[in-house]
């Protein structure tokens, strides 16, 4: 779906009566029930299988420091 597509169907449920656009909405929501409940699920991989990739990278870092040299090269 497009942008100009998504905006034509928001303006769609927003001209519906608080009644019906309950209902819609209750309708959409039921639609992620039916799906995995993995999220970001797509060709059977999660995100959530992203969990700990390039620790190695990390490994002798120290965080603050990265943060604090990160925040510092903002300044010059």
């Amino acid at each position: 779906m497009n942008t100009t597509e998504y905006a034509e169907l928001l303006n769609r449920v927003a001209c519906l009566d608080p009644l019906e656009r309950m209902r819609f909405i209750a309708d959409v929501s039921s639609l992620d029930e039916k799906e995995d409940s993995q999220p970001f699920k797509k060709n059977g991989k999660g995100i959530l299988e992203l969990e700990g990739l390039g620790r190695e990278i990390w490994q002798d870092i120290d965080a603050q420091d990265y943060v604090n040299q990160e925040r510092n090269s903002w300044n010059g």
